[in-house]
């Protein structure tokens, strides 16, 4: 009978030590990182990011820590020397608060986390009694037009404010047109406002519309929608 190298008795006696009775895992250490955005795919500025963990000491006993990133204009975020599970929650002044728990693991211990927000207004619709203005009989002419608001989430209760933009073909905005609340529910605002031949002159004008939420949240739309005043 051939003579067992020591080191592979060795071995072998660990693992069946170590298979019946409980292993303990080392803790694993990591970074996460992501972007954060609103609900229009937007990406958010000023959102705190916080994430919650058990961190090892000398001792041998955990204790809860806590990292913090604040979001720049192109919503990024990193939060570094995090440990095994790690619960980590977005803030913005206006949307809805997320939160997620993460499990940092040795074949990933960079994860990629992104968030998405609920809270900012979005333009859901936008219709026209017409897209023609007569500007030039001396007849009073007008076109409606109707704005649909969706709003998920807010914080605070108040009006909100939609207007309709007229663009020349300089590029140059020649009218702002006020909406007026029609209706409001709990997530849907209706809005409508009155284009009159004396906002006009002749010329055709692209048509864009802009909404801001109680919460100072804003959503632009800009259309392929053409008014013509002759």
């Amino acid at each position: 009978m051939k003579n067992i190298p020591f080191k592979l008795l060795l071995v072998l006696s660990l693992v069946s030590y170590f298979g019946c009775e409980k292993v303990t895992w080392l803790p694993i250490q990591g970074d996460i990182e992501g972007f954060v955005t609103d609900n229009n795919g937007q990406t958010l500025a000023g959102v705190t990011v916080t994430a919650s963990f058990e961190s090892p000491t000398e001792f041998g006993q955990a204790e809860m820590k806590s990292s913090t990133f604040v979001t720049g204009p192109d919503g990024y975020y990193r939060l570094e020397d995090l440990w095994d599970a790690v619960q980590i929650r977005a803030e913005h002044p206006g949307h809805e608060l997320t939160s997620v728990l993460v499990e940092l693991k040795l074949k990933d211990q960079s994860p990629r986390v992104d968030f998405s927000l609920n809270g900012s207004p979005f333009i859901q619709g936008l219709t026209f009694s017409k897209t023609n203005l007569s500007v030039t009989s001396g007849i009073l002419d007008s076109i409606q037009f109707t704005l649909e608001v969706t709003d998920a989430y807010n914080n605070m209760l108040g009006d909100y404010q939609s207007n309709l933009l007229l663009e020349n073909g300089s590029g140059s905005t020649q009218a702002i047109i006020p909406g007026t609340i029609q209706s409001q529910g709990l997530d849907r605002v209706l809005l409508q406002g009155w284009i009159t031949s004396e906002d006009l002159v002749s010329g055709t004008y692209r048509v864009s519309a802009e909404t801001l939420d109680p919460d100072n949240n804003s959503y632009f739309l800009t259309t392929d929608i053409s008014i013509l005043a002759e």
